[in-house]
């Protein structure tokens, strides 16, 4: 019998949908223009596009329209908290994470 409920618990964990965790950046991100972050896109103002990040850097690129930006542009970032600074680029400044 306890071998069973353990296979069967075993076997339901691994059965269970799941999906990567989100990145630490994702959410909305209020500065001198709101920002929102979600997987894969950005929203800054009325501005959108795509966006990725490694460990201190933040790349995106601006779409208008239906095309994507073709030059992809480059910030550092630090994330302490709920604060998140960006720093030599047009999305430059302090945001502080909003509900």
């Amino acid at each position: 019998m306890k071998r069973c409920l353990a296979l069967t618990l075993l076997l339901a964990g691994c059965a269970a949908p799941s999906s990567p965790p989100d990145h630490p950046l994702v959410g909305t991100w209020q500065g001198e223009k709101p920002l929102t972050l979600k997987n894969t896109e950005y929203q800054f103002g009325s501005e959108t596009g795509f966006w990725s990040a490694g460990r201190k850097d933040f790349r995106y690129k601006k779409t208008e329209g239906a095309v994507s930006n073709t030059t992809p542009e480059r910030c550092d970032f630090s994330l302490t908290g709920r604060v998140l600074v960006m720093s030599g680029c047009r999305l430059a400044g302090r945001y502080t994470r909003t509900p």
